[in-house]
């Protein structure tokens, strides 16, 4: 039966490798040599090398020389299964240069296997990308207190980051429509003042007018119709004047009733001097109307002269919304972005976070900024016209800073983002 199981061994390890091409998931190349020489009860990791074999080859020897027959008959079928061993054992070495099945089959299904190293090699390009992340994560914060996506937008217009002087005596030719915004802000802003002022004008001549005229009872309401009626009186008391008499000449030779006729110019004279002394009287009291209406009348005229002037203040108002709206705003920033090749822009493509950035830095509606820098520095650029050389401002800080207008607009953009 023992000498059966040996037998059986044998085969197998013989021709195991044939039937299966070294693709068996079991590798019974060792093993098989192993439990060969030693009956199922050899040590396999020994039996891998040729020493070990060898050794248990001559104890079995030995073993066979005191079992007598049958032991020799055993001696001799483990002498064929070392020959077969033997065998393995080259096939072992000629697996190790990548020929033996076995060995391939050992390394792919044994104990140490490959597969953590590759894992490891996976962890290490998770981690690769998690770096990746976290290098975005900290350029996107860099760039929020920058302003974000808002400060990329912007661009060029990160330029109203200057201070008044150096906007509008810039040599920046891309801020020409924002100065121009500027300058029509500021128009808008004095026209609303003048409007003001000429409505406080002529709200006072209104108050008076209409006070001389209640007073003097006086219906009409414009100037032109009282002057007609000063006019009027005057000249309808110029011809109520009483005509002079005229003295009778004296007679000639042959005129008669010469007597009779000086007697009627002294009767004549008298009446006269009656009625130009009521005439005269009559007058001073037209007269006195008749200033009263020429001061109502110059009163109207005010009026009308007020109204004139608010209803051009008011146009001129009115002319000047549409250059300072935020349509206007939204084409300037486009033009001012063309300007710079980032185009081609329209004022449809003006964000409104680019827009309201942009009206906080000029000062557009109640904000304070540009716009009111430029209205404050008028008086004393009209000041400085009337009293100096037209050289400029006696105040060196209202000088234009020529270092920052030449200063290129990258290092500018940098500048604004910091």
């Amino acid at each position: 039966m023992k000498l059966m199981k040996i037998l059986v061994t044998a085969t197998v390890v013989t021709c195991l490798p044939v039937v299966i091409g070294g693709q068996a998931m079991l590798d019974l190349g060792d093993h098989g040599a192993a439990f060969a020489k030693n009956e199922g009860k050899g040590n396999s990791d020994k039996g891998n090398s040729d020493k070990g074999n060898s050794d248990k080859g001559r104890s079995e020897k030995g073993s066979s020389d005191r079992g007598g027959k049958s032991e020799k008959s055993s001696g001799a079928k483990t002498s064929k299964s070392s020959s077969k061993s033997g065998s393995g054992k080259s096939a072992s070495k000629s697996g190790a240069k990548g020929n033996n099945p076995f060995t391939a089959i050992k390394n792919a299904f044994g104990k140490k296997k490959t597969g953590p190293k590759t894992v490891r090699k996976k962890e290490k390009v998770v981690s690769s990308s998690q770096k990746t992340v976290r290098k975005n994560s900290v350029k996107t914060a860099k760039l929020a207190v920058a302003g974000g996506s808002l400060h990329s937008q912007l661009k060029g217009l990160n330029s109203l980051n200057r201070n008044i002087n150096g906007m509008i005596n810039g040599k920046d030719a891309k801020m020409d429509p924002i100065r121009d915004f500027i300058v029509a802000s500021a128009e808008f802003e004095a026209a609303k003042d003048a409007l003001k002022e000429a409505g406080r004008t002529l709200e006072a001549v209104r108050d008076t007018f209409a006070a001389t005229v209640a007073e003097l009872g006086i219906e009409a309401s414009d100037a032109q119709t009282m002057l007609d009626q000063y006019n009027g009186m005057i000249a309808d008391h110029a011809a109520a004047m009483p005509e002079q008499p005229q003295a009778p000449e004296a007679p000639e030779a042959g005129v008669e009733n010469y007597d009779a006729l000086v007697d009627q110019y002294k009767v004549d004279y008298a009446q006269w001097e009656k009625d130009y002394a009521a005439w005269e009287t009559s007058y001073s009291e037209w007269d006195a109307r008749g200033q009263e209406l020429k001061a109502a009348a110059e009163l109207a005229s005010a009026v009308e002269t007020a109204l004139g002037d608010y209803d051009a203040a008011a146009k001129t108002l009115v002319d000047s919304v549409e250059p300072a709206s935020t349509e206007a705003l939204q084409q300037a920033m486009a033009d001012a972005l063309n300007a710079t090749g980032a185009g081609p822009l329209g004022p449809e493509d003006m964000t409104p976070e680019m827009v309201d950035w942009a009206a906080a830095q000029l000062g557009v509606g109640e904000a304070e900024g540009l716009i009111d820098d430029y209205i404050a520095r008028q008086p004393t650029q009209e000041a400085s016209a009337e009293g100096g050389d037209g050289s400029g401002s006696d105040d060196p800080e209202d000088d234009v800073d020529e270092a920052e207008a030449k200063i290129p607009e990258e290092e500018q953009e940098m500048a604004a983002a910091q």
